[in-house]
């Protein structure tokens, strides 16, 4: 359900970008505070499930209040960690740790039958 209202929301959500000034940052927020998530789902699901409509919107005021920190902190380290991943000594090294962890998790028949 959630993909199919993301569907009518992501063309105006789509056309604020890129954003220039503070108003459309905002606005662009509350547009994607409508993305299907399924952290948001389950938290509402536990709050349905709750007493009281007074439990539920304290449980889900501090899920929102406990996201809070992660979402300031990953809007403010966004710039940094772009300008991080275009390097190409950093994509090397990522591609080459997936390369590991992905030869680390082959099961050892896998590996004994090449």
């Amino acid at each position: 359900m959630g993909g199919h209202l993301w569907r009518h929301i992501q063309p105006h959500a789509a056309r604020i970008l890129p954003v220039s000034n503070p108003q459309q940052a905002i606005l662009l927020g509350v547009l994607w505070g409508w993305l299907p998530c399924g952290l948001v789902y389950s938290t509402l699901l536990w709050s349905s499930a709750a007493g009281s409509w007074q439990q539920s919107a304290l449980l889900m005021a501090a899920f929102g209040l406990g996201t809070l920190p992660a979402m300031f902190t990953t809007g403010l380290l966004a710039r940094q960690v772009r300008s991080i991943m275009q390097k190409r000594l950093t994509r090397r090294i990522a591609g080459a740790v997936i390369i590991v962890f992905g030869i680390y998790t082959l099961p050892l028949n896998s590996l004994l039958n090449l």
